[in-house]
């Protein structure tokens, strides 16, 4: 049985800490900044426009530890 507090979809925040972070992201010409979960040590713009299918240079990243 799932405990009250969490979703089953959501997993335990201790376990994102230790695979990567969150980063917030948006390509340059967009108002609304989307979320993704990035391996820590690994260039949060090249893995995610690698994702994306878009050149780096063209997304803009802030880590949400710094917000």
């Amino acid at each position: 049985m799932q405990a009250a507090a969490q979703k089953p979809t959501e997993p335990p925040i201790c376990i994102i800490r230790v695979w990567g972070g969150i980063v917030d992201y948006k390509p340059k010409l967009q108002r609304r900044w989307s979320k993704a979960l990035v391996r820590h040590g690994a260039d949060a713009r090249a893995a995610i426009a690698a994702v994306l299918g878009v050149v780096a240079e063209d997304l803009v990243t802030r880590d949400r530890a710094e917000h």
